[in-house]
Parts: structure tokens; sequence; C-alpha cells
């Protein structure tokens, strides 16, 4: 139900920020950023600003629209806005072979 899924709406932005600092703090985050700045040195510490710019894109280009139109993922977004089933399930796709690729090291720093 609505009230489970998206916590009736009622979560307030600091708890918000607080969940996706918690995503953004991850073990896959840790490791690839450890895994540059090994390769690449210095010069990779430009990586977790570019995070950081794609989160505050998200936020002021994505999840304001996703949020206004009462959709509860991505796929039910791209169904909504645009009209069509099979993009629906192209993005599911693409969602979910994301999500395997950003497990991955997830299970690597879980050990």
């Amino acid at each position: 139900t609505s009230d489970f899924l998206v916590a009736s709406r009622t979560v307030g932005s600091r708890w918000n920020a607080a969940a996706i600092s918690g995503e953004y703090l991850s073990a896959a985050s840790f490791l690839g950023v450890a895994g540059l700045i090994a390769k690449y040195g210095a010069d990779a510490l430009w990586y977790p600003v570019g995070f950081t710019a794609g989160y505050l894109g998200l936020l002021l280009f994505v999840a304001a629209p996703l949020r206004r139109s009462g959709a509860y993922t991505v796929p039910d977004f791209a169904e909504f806005r645009l009209g069509s089933v099979r993009l629906r399930k192209v993005a599911m796709i693409v969602v979910v072979v994301i999500c395997i690729f950003y497990l991955v090291p997830q299970y690597q720093g879980a050990g």
C-alpha cells in the first residue's frame, strides 16, 4: 500500500537527506573511490564531487517531478509521463541491471 511504500509521504527533508546520505556512503562508494584514488591518484578526488553534483541534479530534476506525479518507481514515472507500457518495461530492466552492478561491490564490501 502507499502508506508502507512511501510512509504516507510524511518523511521530512532531513530524514530523507539522512537516508540518501546512507545510500551514498555505502561500501560501493568507499571501495569505488578508494580504487580510483589508488589507480589515478589525487586526480580521482574529483569523482566524489561529481557524485554529489549528480545527487543534486537528481534532487532538482528527477525527485520533485517524481513526487508530484505520485509514482513510486522510475518505471511507474516513465509510464505515467510517456504513456508507454513498453517503455516502462525497458525502464524496469535498466533499473534491475543497474542494481545488479551496484550490488557487486556491496557484497565485496560485506565480505
